[in-house]
């Protein structure tokens, strides 16, 4: 409690609001973290002063989370109603794969399109100018902006997540459990895959309504995918067959 200061120096440094987690009660409100201003108004209603901190973990509470320029950012909000802004640089990330630990029981539901992810708690998040998005142990889903200004990074983590991409450009890494990659439209562009599975997961091009109308060939170390001027790349697989099992038609 009280007025704090945290001045994080060089290296990536974290500033913790998370023995309010255990400790509700002494809560009066979310956290308010402006880094690019330097000031935290922290859950005692006391306003902190932050510098050089480039990570924040928030409470149950509705957190707010803002930032601006090219610095990489990470935000950890748990519970409640949280609202995330990130700068223009495509370099910050909101992470879920901590909400377990805090009690959280479902995957997430990510809609960049419509700027809100659903949370472990149920509680729905408001998210804008943040493309990299870390998931959960659950079954989570992923969907892109389709404006193709954004290009999302998503990691999935553990269990049978779901991405679904539309706007072009993206990446998505699905970790352990049995993940299912969906191309909607005809302008996906050109997407990466980070840890394809063949046999375990799959991928499924909307558009495409044949194994034949897909061509597959290696380039360097990846197998790339291509369907009409859309592609997608799965890293390390060059020479690893990639059988019409492993698509959903």
């Amino acid at each position: 409690g009280g007025r704090d200061r945290y001045n994080g120096g060089d290296g990536f440094d974290t500033v913790s609001y998370q023995h309010y987690l255990d400790n509700p009660d002494l809560a009066e409100r979310g956290i308010n973290a402006r880094l690019t201003s330097g000031t935290i108004m922290g859950p005692d209603g006391q306003l902190d002063e932050a510098y050089g901190i480039e990570s924040v973990l928030g409470t149950m509470a509705e957190d707010r989370f803002s930032v601006a320029g090219n610095q990489t950012y990470y935000f950890v909000g748990y519970g409640g109603r949280d609202r995330f802004s990130g700068g223009w640089g495509k370099n910050d990330w909101v992470s879920y794969s901590e909400e377990a630990a805090a009690g959280g029981s479902s995957g997430i539901n990510v809609k960049l399109d419509r700027n809100t992810i659903a949370d472990s708690f149920g509680d729905r998040d408001y998210i804008r100018f943040v493309e990299n998005i870390v998931g959960t142990d659950f079954d989570d889903r992923f969907r892109d902006d389709d404006s193709g200004i954004f290009h999302a990074n998503f990691i999935g983590n553990a269990g049978n997540d779901r991405f679904s991409f539309q706007g072009g450009n993206d990446r998505a890494e699905g970790g352990t459990g049995a993940d299912t990659f969906v191309y909607l439209g005809t302008d996906f562009d050109h997407d990466v895959i980070a840890d394809f599975e063949t046999g375990i997961d799959r991928i499924q091009i909307k558009s495409a309504a044949a194994f034949s109308e897909l061509t597959i060939t290696d380039s360097g170390a990846d197998k790339v995918i291509t369907w009409g001027d859309n592609s997608v790349t799965l890293e390390g697989l060059a020479g690893t067959e990639i059988a019409e099992a492993d698509f959903i038609f």
